[in-house]
Parts: structure tokens; C-alpha cells; sequence
């Protein structure tokens, strides 16, 4: 029967039984299944850190075993901060670093070589002479100072006699010090568990251990590591009533959460910092469309959107979040929530035209953005509004650049998306971008021709024959910045419902394809896409608009204007005679097609942004490989 003994171990007994110079007949093995090591250097640092200050660095799993007279413990989970126990223990010198070195020792040694000169490159040497001489000692107790004192000497020259026998004295202390600590170190106690039972079950455990867990993720860490007794007043009771969630959440499944009451939260509303945040993350995701983005979560669930849009806000790195609470410390973070609220709105006006067209009322929650590219524009709106040391008035110069300000962020929100230029690089894009000033310039209708042509060139490569793709949010995106100057104000306040269709139906070039070899076509190709009535679309089925017999001319006539941009002569090659060879022939027929009318797309799509569409774009030739 398997069962589990807490046992403790010095770190001096563990290292020992991990190295090839085991003692006490106790012997610490690695099973074939455990993971290679795989901390970095400063991850050894830390955690070396960690130990010179007496912080907890949690628990080993072992498994018992009995070789004759031999202890055979093989280790189970533990393996990186084992083996930098046992790397500390059995050379601590090699982690005497720089920093160690008090600065009055530096500044006694430079005055015993009464030396004059550039005194900071000499005390740079000083220091770098005494860690090689101590990390190339075999171990603390052979530390010799009279050596160190030589090699200093040695290395600058004084004019002073006694200078070894008095930098000696000097440094006597100094190893002392560091020599009886890493004893104490040594002796302290870790706590082990000893596990026995079946050997076969190890690798199960050690998988249950490594891959069914969920680490803790940075805001997590900060829920425990940021200040927890300072307080503030929130001013917004739905961020506060985000926190009695999460502790609700908690309660309800049997845990005692330390310090909380529900009616005391309530009606105090007092938040230290991380709850503010947590509740502010969860509140701006529920409140705003543009921003529902994560997925669902439990009430309990660090949502990290609001850690990375006030850290872009207030700071210049990704790294800087780490730091947050020191930023929000000492600033009113209800105002700085009001503000970043404000330019959250200012931005959903602005991409509202193209994010949130009628066409798309049907999905209202299908976001078209990234994350990253959306706290990207707000962070940058929030800078050009306000001054983080100066929230209460708006800077001077945001009033003469908000209307054209609100012009490019919607230009850029197009171009990104069709280039997918957030979908790498996360939040270091977010600072490379606002570093930029990118959002303070337009996009060139030059620039807006080639994203388009390239995005067009890109899906005329697709070989679809019976599976066809979906619209992606590249072909929603161009769709809903052409019809938003097409859609009428009565046609976004009506029931209508608008759908993305095929121009040449699906079912119809299918079955051209197959009867010309089944070699495949680009059949979703943005140019053959457009908004239809929902009326319409339904009531024609797999006809063309102009197979379909059952509207008046009048009523095909508004179709082609606002909606199609076609005539009936676009589809005469649908009713062409093909043979099964002719696949080259009808290829070419629909590339004409596709190419004609990407070329009307993209003049009604220059149209919408207010952009000149110059002659000179129509030479940038539109290619389908």
C-alpha cells in the first residue's frame, strides 16, 4: 500500500546524497523519465537568493528504495532547485558575485594603495580581482585572504609596504562573514516527502505532477507579492462588486477567505491595489464591446486586460508590469480609470463605422481585432489626452488633433487587419507602435493599394473544390469599410439583416470545377463576396441575382448599385459550354471576373475612407498566380 512520510533534510545532507561523493549511506538517484535540467543561470540566482534569505522554496518528492545496506532515494519532482542545492552547497564560491562585496571594504582597499587617479576603474578591478580569487577557491573554508590581498597588489602596483598584511585584515572580516552564512545555510532543514509503494507508478506520478498542474501565471504572483494592506475608495461599484465575485466564488466552495465580508466590502468599497485592477479588468471587458475579447471566465479568474492597458499607459516596456503598483500607488487610480474609460470609448467611436456595421449585427460579439492591437489604441489616445502626472485637464494639443485623430486610428485599424500586423509580437509590438507616434500619421492610399493586392493575391492562391472557407475577419473587414458608406441610416436602424454571399454561387462553380477536372478555384475570393438583404439572399438559393426571376428590374437595378456593383454580362461565363478539358478556359473566365470587380471594391473602398484614388494605383497590377 503506497503511503507518503514528511522527512526533513539539511541542504548540506542533500546535496551530499545528490553528488557522486554520497555519504550516510543515502543515495538521491534521477528516474529515466525525469526532465533534463532546465533552469537558466539567474533562475539558479534566484532561487539562490531565495535561500541566502530564508524564503520558503517549497518541498522535494522522493521515492524509497532499499539496495542492501544502501538508501536509494530517486527523485521525483524537485529536480532543478535539487541540483541547484547541491551546485550552491558543493561550490558556494561561484555565487559570491559583485554585489556581495560591502562598499566600505572597496573603499578601505583603494585608500590602503593610496592610489590617485580615475579611483572608479580601480574599484572596478578591485572587486573583480577579489570574486576570481574567491570563485576560484575550492570551497569557503579555503578562502585565503593573504592571496587575495597578493593578487590585488600584484595587479596594482602601490607605493605602501603593508599593503597585503593590512587589505588581509581588511578582508578578514568580509570572509568571515560569508563563510559562517553559508554554513548556517547549509545546516537549514527542507522538508521531503517520502513516497512508497509500487516503483512502476513513478513516471504516472511524476506526469500527474508536471503536465495535470496550471502554474501560476505572473498575476497571480502579483495577487500575493503587490502591497495588500494599503486601500483605497473605489468609486465604481461594479469593480467592486468584480472582487466580491471572485471571493464569493471562493466561499461557495467551502473556503474561509481571510479579512473578507461581503456587506463590509460593499459598502466600504475599499480595494488595495491588485483588487482595484482585477476588478477594473473584469469590468471594462464586460462594459465595452470592443474589448470582449477573452474568453469566458470564472468569477474568480485574473482577467490580465487591465494589468497591459494601464501599463501601456502609464509605462514604456512590457516588462514594466511586473512594477505596476508602484505607478499606482501614489496616483488616483478612479480617475485613472475614468480617463483610460473615456479613451476606450473614444476609440470604439472611431473603428465603430467598420467594427460594428449592420452587417455584422447578427454577430455581435465576433470581434475583428486582436488584443493587442486594440489596447494599442487606446493606450495611445491616453497619451495624447493626458499627462499621467496630470489627469484632472486635457492636454491643449488633443483638441486640435481629435477629429483626425479619430480618421487614422480607423485607417490603421483597416490596414492592420488586412496585413494581419498584430498577429505577432504580443505586447512588445503594443510599445514598439506607441514609441512610433504610428497612430498620429494617416495610411497612404499607396500603402492601402499594396496591403490590398497583396490580401487579394494571397487568396487567389486557394485551390477550393468542395470545401469552401469561411469569411475571415480580413474579408469582413474590407466588406464592412465598402458598405458603410453603401448601408443608409434607415438600412442600420431597420430589423434587415444583411448576409456575406457569393456573387457566383458555391454550388455553381463547384460543379464547374468538377466538370473541368476538379483542379480547384479561389471560389471565396473576397471579389466574388459581397452584403446582400437577407430578403434577397434567401429568396434567390443557388441562382445568381439575375437568375433569380422573381424581383423587377427596379429592385435589381438597387442591387447592382448598392450592393453588387455588377451587370448581367459579369456572369456570362457561368452559362458557358465547357468540356472536361477546358479547365485552363475557365480559370482564365473567372480570374477576369474576380479581377474586374476587386478593381470596383477597391475604388468604393478608397471612397469610404475619404482617400484619393489616384490613376497611377490602377498600374500596380493585381496579379492571381
Amino acid at each position: 500500500m503506497a503511503n507518503c512520510n514528511y522527512v526533513p533534510w539539511s541542504l548540506k545532507e542533500l546535496a551530499t546524497a545528490i553528488s557522486t561523493e554520497h555519504c550516510d549511506k543515502k543515495e538521491i538517484v534521477v528516474p529515466m523519465f525525469q526532465r533534463g535540467k532546465r533552469w537558466s543561470v539567474q533562475q539558479e540566482k534566484d532561487f539562490v537568493d531565495s535561500l541566502e534569505r530564508g524564503y520558503p522554496v517549497g518541498t522535494m518528492l522522493f521515492y524509497r528504495s532499499v539496495d542492501g545496506d544502501r538508501e536509494i532515494y530517486t527523485l521525483i519532482d524537485g529536480l532543478q532547485r535539487a541540483n541547484t542545492i547541491k551546485n550552491y552547497l558543493l561550490k558556494p564560491t561561484n555565487y559570491v558575485e559583485e554585489e556581495n562585496i560591502p562598499q566600505d571594504i572597496i573603499d578601505g582597499i583603494t585608500n590602503i594603495l593610496s592610489l590617485a587617479g580615475h579611483q572608479d576603474g580601480i574599484k572596478k578591478q578591485i572587486k573583480e580581482l577579489i570574486i576570481k580569487e574567491i570563485q576560484e577557491s575550492p570551497s569557503m573554508q579555503k578562502i585565503q585572504c593573504h592571496i587575495i590581498a597578493h593578487a590585488i597588489t600584484t595587479s596594482i602596483p602601490t607605493n605602501s609596504n603593508d599593503a597585503d598584511y593590512r587589505i588581509s585584515n581588511l578582508l578578514y572580516k568580509f570572509i568571515s562573514d560569508i563563510t559562517d552564512r553559508f554554513n548556517e545555510i547549509a545546516s537549514r532543514v527542507i522538508p521531503v516527502i517520502v513516497y512508497s509503494g509500487e516503483e512502476s507508478t513513478l513516471p504516472y506520478i511524476f506526469d500527474r505532477i508536471n503536465s495535470k498542474g496550471t502554474p501560476l501565471t505572473q498575476y497571480e504572483v502579483f495577487a500575493a507579492s503587490w502591497p495588500q494592506q494599503r486601500t483605497i475608495h473605489c468609486e465604481t461599484p461594479e469593480i467592486t462588486e468584480y472582487v466580491i465575485k471572485k471571493y464569493e466564488a471562493l466561499s461557495s466552495d467551502g473556503y474561509t477567505v481571510k479579512g473578507y465580508s461581503k456587506e463590509k466590502l460593499r459598502s466600504s468599497g475599499q480595494l488595495n491595489i491588485f483588487e482595484f485592477v482585477f476588478g477594473f479588468s473584469r469590468y471594462i471587458n464586460e462594459k465595452f464591446t470592443a474589448l470582449h475579447i477573452s474568453s469566458r471566465q470564472t468569477d474568480d479568474e485574473i482577467d490580465p486586460l487591465g494589468f497591459e492597458l494601464i501599463n501601456a499607459c502609464l509605462n514604456s516596456s512590457k516588462e514594466d508590469v511586473r512594477k505596476l503598483y508602484k505607478n499606482l500607488i501614489d496616483i488616483d487610480v478612479n480617475l485613472l480609470s475614468e480617463r483610460i474609460v473615456e479613451s476606450i470609448k473614444f476609440v470604439e467611436a472611431s473603428i465603430s463605422p467598420v467594427s460594428r456595421l449592420k452587417g455584422n449585427k447578427r454577430n455581435a460579439n465576433y470581434i475583428l481585432h486582436s488584443k493587442y492591437q486594440i489596447i494599442s489604441m487606446i493606450a495611445y489616445v491616453f497619451r495624447e489626452r493626458y499627462e499621467s502626472d496630470d489627469l484632472v485637464k486635457v492636454k491643449k494639443s488633443w483638441k486640435e488633433v481629435k477629429d483626425i485623430s479619430s480618421r487614422y486610428l480607423l485607417q490603421h485599424y483597416i490596414h492592420d487587419i488586412i496585413t494581419s500586423e498584430w498577429n505577432e509580437g504580443g505586447t512588445t509590438r503594443i510599445f514598439t507602435v506607441l514609441s512610433s507616434k504610428k497612430y498620429s500619421k494617416s495610411v497612404s492610399g499607396l500603402e492601402f493599394t499594396n496591403a490590398l493586392n497583396a490580401y487579394f493575391a494571397k487568396q487567389s492562391q486557394r485551390q477550393e473544390t468542395k470545401n469552401v472557407a469561411t469569411p475571415s475577419k480580413e474579408d469582413i473587414v474590407v466588406l464592412n469599410t465598402i458598405y458603410t458608406e453603401v448601408f443608409s441610416a434607415s438600412d442600420q436602424l431597420s430589423r434587415d439583416t444583411f448576409d456575406i454571399e457569393h456573387l457566383a454561387p458555391k454550388e455553381q462553380v463547384k460543379q464547374l470545377i468538377d466538370k473541368c477536372g476538379n483542379r480547384g478555384l479561389p471560389i471565396s475570393s473576397i471579389a466574388n463576396l459581397c452584403y446582400l438583404p437577407q430578403k434577397y439572399n434567401r429568396s434567390k438559393g443557388k441562382k445568381t441575382i439575375y437568375q433569380d426571376k422573381s424581383h423587377s428590374p427596379i429592385e435589381i437595378a438597387d442591387i447592382e448599385s448598392k450592393y453588387s456593383f455588377t451587370s448581367e454580362t459579369d456572369f456570362e461565363w457561368l452559362d458557358a459550354k465547357y468540356r472536361a478539358d477546358d479547365y485552363e478556359v475557365l480559370k482564365a473566365y473567372y480570374h477576369d471576373f474576380l479581377i474586374s470587380r476587386f478593381c470596383k471594391q477597391k475604388k468604393r473602398f478608397f471612397s469610404t475612407l475619404g482617400i484619393e484614388y489616384l490613376e497611377s494605383y490602377d498600374n500596380i497590377a493585381v496579379t492571381i498566380d
